[in-house]
């Protein structure tokens, strides 16, 4: 939910809260009023009664109206009263209508009158209703516009920050989208945009250091490695020794480690630098039987049966080709040195997955490892244990999903695109 709907909602709410609370208590106090009004004409209007009475030397009309009412009584005199009444319409419908009524009583040349005073509160209803019906048509206009005018206002003062945030989305060191701020006359706005930058600019030197010292290690230490390897090769020339010749194959084989480590970590760290940002259309069909042609003398001389099925696929993927290669070098170097003498590699191709299976032991590590760098399942392999880390970054690097299944001797790795 956005911050301004959520504000809006809850200015909403407050102020619906409010009006009905004081929607409540004004319909008390206007009915309150209204009754005090009544009260007052009601004693006005005893009053001017009792004056015409006076005036008329005692000559008492006795009136017996609904509204009006003067009846001797034998009773004591007693104190004004107010209350309110339900009395029936006169005529057919008989419908009960509210008064306000006041009971008086006077002597009069000796005689005790009952007077009897009723306003009617009918019209009074009516305006009570009126008028909150006005209120609440006034209420709904005041706080539609109001919540209009906070919409347009907060888009405008947060105008500088959504403006920001697109900076920040649109933000990638590896494409040297550098961060550019918008200013405004907002202090809490401005405090952002000065730790963004700040954030950004260490993010941006850390990058710049990351990258200078993964291709200044990288070449620092191929040349010591080719100077080693040049120099084993030259003493393997010179010495016929069989017991040198097999310390100095020892040095070399691992020469050979370390460098296709370095190699591979090297891969590993321009991967997760987005270093290979160059894409083309690929065809996988293709870059795969090349790269399975490259490995048919090492699977031949293993005794495996090579089964393709890769006719299904006919589109293209955008990709970089190094990665492509990659990917494929990986995924078929790893079916072969992990297979069985004599045993077989299937491999099956469509526009949805690349599945490639091949038998060979039983895993000794947990299947969830085996995409971890440096995990291997024999430790006298010469292999470092990055080929399928790699495979790994490679495939989250396109957003491709990598599985591992293992079901009746048979070892699945399968990408879905």
């Amino acid at each position: 939910m956005k911050l301004l709907t959520k504000i809006n909602r809850y200015f909403a709410l407050y102020a619906s809260l409010v009006f009905l609370l004081g929607g409540i208590a004004f319909y008390f106090i206007l009915k309150e009023i209204i009754r005090e009004e009544t009260s007052e004409v009601l004693i006005f209007e005893r009053d001017h009664t009792l004056q015409q009475i006076k005036i008329s030397q005692g000559t008492i009309h006795y009136d017996s109206s609904m509204e009006k009412m003067i009846v001797p009584t034998d009773g004591p005199l007693r104190a004004d009263t107010f209350k309110d009444t339900l009395m029936a319409e006169l005529g057919d419908t008989k419908e009960l209508i509210p008064y306000r009524q006041l009971t008086s009583y006077r002597n009069i040349k000796g005689q005790t009158y009952q007077l009897v005073l009723r306003e009617s509160l009918l019209e009074q209803k009516d305006m009570i209703f009126a008028v909150f019906v006005s209120l609440l048509i006034i209420f709904g206009a005041i706080l539609l516009g109001l919540l209009l005018v906070n919409r347009w206002l907060s888009r405008r003062i947060w105008q500088p920050f959504y403006q920001n945030l697109q900076q920040l989305r649109q933000y990638d060191v590896t494409q040297n989208r550098f961060m550019k701020t918008i200013d405004s006359d907002i202090t809490e706005f401005d405090e952002l945009n000065s730790a963004l930058l700040k954030m950004t600019g260490k993010i941006e030197a850390d990058y710049q250091n990351l990258k200078e010292f993964t291709e200044n290690a990288s070449h620092e230490i191929q040349t010591p490695l080719a100077v080693i390897r040049t120099n084993l090769e030259l003493l393997t020339n010179e010495l016929q020794k069989a017991s040198s010749f097999e310390i100095i194959s020892k040095i070399d084989r691992a020469v050979q480690q370390v460098t296709r480590i370095n190699q591979t970590l090297l891969l590993l760290s321009k991967i997760e630098n987005q270093q290979f940002n160059t894409q083309h259309p690929v065809n996988l069909k293709e870059r795969l039987l090349t790269s399975l042609e490259n490995f048919q003398e090492l699977a031949h001389a293993r005794q495996l049966t090579v089964k393709t099925d890769v006719y299904h696929y006919d589109q293209t993927l955008s990709m970089n080709p190094t990665l492509v290669d990659m990917l494929c070098n990986n995924l078929l170097s790893n079916a072969i040195k992990h297979n069985l003498a004599g045993g077989w590699i299937d491999i099956f191709l469509d526009n949805q997955q690349l599945k490639i299976s091949n038998t060979g032991p039983v895993l000794i590590h947990p299947p969830e490892k085996l995409f971890e760098r440096f995990k291997k399942e024999n430790v006298s392999n010469e292999s470092p244990g990055l080929g399928l880390a790699l495979v790994q970054k490679i495939c989250d690097t396109y957003r491709w999903q990598l599985t591992y299944q293992y079901e009746a001797e048979k070892h699945t790795l399968s990408i879905y695109f």
